[in-house]
């Protein structure tokens, strides 16, 4: 699915897209939000039409939960980096090489995560490999389509800026359509 398809997807449910303005409650909000994305996600995998509804109690449930799991994987992954960093001469490269391929599978891990909701789920390292062993171009293309999109969103986000809520809803219908590029490519 590229961006038109995305914008698509994002277009026929636009007043869904509202929901984004629950980012303006902080902690509550960012947490609901959190959770629905996942709904989001799954939404995508399950290739139904339109957004989700918002079940605001239990997205924010399942945004709290998911908040919790991200700081243990944090923790596990900080850890492994920090220990790493000890190691004579290549120590810092190992440390750097960790951030760097964690920047590179987060996105998948969160498909991964979405479909159980389930901590190991995010800790599965050998699943993004995986994905990534198999279509590593089809991984580059995901992240040149990435950077297109937030150029774009950048530039409209820019113009739109005369107000609060027009570039905060914007920008959550940018990130479905990242999260549905993640999805693609976890999917094929």
């Amino acid at each position: 699915m590229g961006i038109n398809e995305g914008l698509n997807y994002v277009k026929s449910d636009w007043k869904k897209l509202f929901y984004s303005l629950w980012s303006l409650l902080p902690i509550i909000g960012w947490w609901a939000l959190l959770g629905y994305n996942l709904d989001v996600i799954n939404s995508l995998r399950k290739k139904e039409k339109g957004l989700p509804k918002l079940n605001f109690k239990k997205s924010f449930g399942e945004g709290f939960m998911y908040s919790i799991h991200l700081l243990g994987f944090f923790i596990v992954t900080s850890v492994l980096s920090y220990v790493l960093g000890y190691i004579p001469i290549i120590g810092a490269y190992l440390s750097w090489l960790i951030g760097f391929l964690i920047s590179l599978v987060i996105g998948l891990l969160t498909v991964h995560y979405a479909e159980e909701r389930k901590f190991k789920n995010l800790l599965d390292y050998k699943k993004a490999i995986d994905l990534i062993k198999k279509d590593f171009i089809g991984l580059i293309v995901l992240y040149l389509k990435i950077i297109v999109t937030a150029i774009i969103g950048l530039f409209v986000v820019t113009i739109s800026a005369i107000g609060v809520i027009l570039p905060i809803i914007v920008s959550f219908g940018l990130g479905v359509i990242i999260q549905n590029f993640y999805v693609e490519y976890y999917n094929q």
